[in-house]
């Protein structure tokens, strides 16, 4: 995240997570279900820092029409974007 993006960081700032552990009858494994949907992927994403387009040392800064910073280098998201 850029440390000046105002938009992300109320969101990204803080966190918390709960999980819910049930009892089963043992040695038996229900069925469920794992997938993912990519999208909207364009809406959530750091373009540069992996292997198929590595950071960039002088990345362009740009800035949006709220004053948010953004750039290859960084976290985009794109909150009411379409999926």
């Amino acid at each position: 995240m850029h440390p000046k993006d105002r938009a992300n960081r109320s969101i990204f700032g803080d966190g918390a997570a709960a999980v819910i552990i049930e009892y089963s009858d043992p040695g038996k494994i229900h069925e469920f279900v794992l997938g993912t949907d990519g999208s909207g992927k364009n809406n959530l994403i750091v373009s540069c820092g992996g292997m198929r387009q590595p950071l960039q040392a002088s990345a362009e800064e740009k800035t949006d029409e709220n004053g948010n910073f953004h750039s290859l280098n960084h976290l985009y998201m794109n909150g009411p974007g379409n999926i």
